[in-house]
């Protein structure tokens, strides 16, 4: 009766294990996919806007009147 208790606890611990992956990983893989690309697409954005950002302030920079060698304005 032990053998059988033995296999019987073996078979069940194997089957938690695989439905644990099975729920966890695979399952799950949509959800990953979805949130890294959802992550990304913010990354995206934030740098898009830092190079809109910094190209507006090129732009501005240049509208400045030139300084002369002493440092002042002419």
């Amino acid at each position: 009766m032990a053998p059988v208790v033995v296999v019987l606890v073996i078979s069940v611990t194997w089957i938690g294990v695989l439905l644990w992956y099975v729920v966890w990983g695979v399952l799950l893989i949509p959800f990953r996919l979805f949130r890294r690309l959802q992550l990304k697409s913010e990354v995206d954005a934030l740098r898009h806007r830092e190079l809109l950002d910094a190209i507006r302030d090129t732009d501005t920079a240049g509208e400045d009147p030139p300084a002369d060698e002493g440092g002042r304005n002419s």
